[in-house]
């Protein structure tokens, strides 16, 4: 993450890093307006990550994303 930082021209865009998955997804929808397009750029829907060498089952982004936009329209 922070390789690709580098590479940012930080005079141009804002840039927030948030090494928690779930928690970045939560607030870039959150954070975003009306005019905002928030882009989920990962590693698609695989069923699991490596952790330490062992395959450990996650939500993959789009879940992740839909349970934060349900939640939202929950709390309207």
């Amino acid at each position: 993450m922070f390789l690709i930082d580098s590479h940012i021209d930080h005079t141009k865009v804002k840039t927030t890093i948030i090494a928690q998955r779930e928690t970045a997804i939560a607030q870039a929808i959150t954070t975003a307006t009306n005019t905002d397009l928030v882009v989920l750029a990962g590693k698609g829907e695989d069923a699991y990550q490596k952790i330490n060498g062992v395959d450990t089952p996650y939500a993959s982004d789009p879940v992740v994303a839909q349970d934060v936009i349900d939640s939202l329209a929950d709390e309207s």
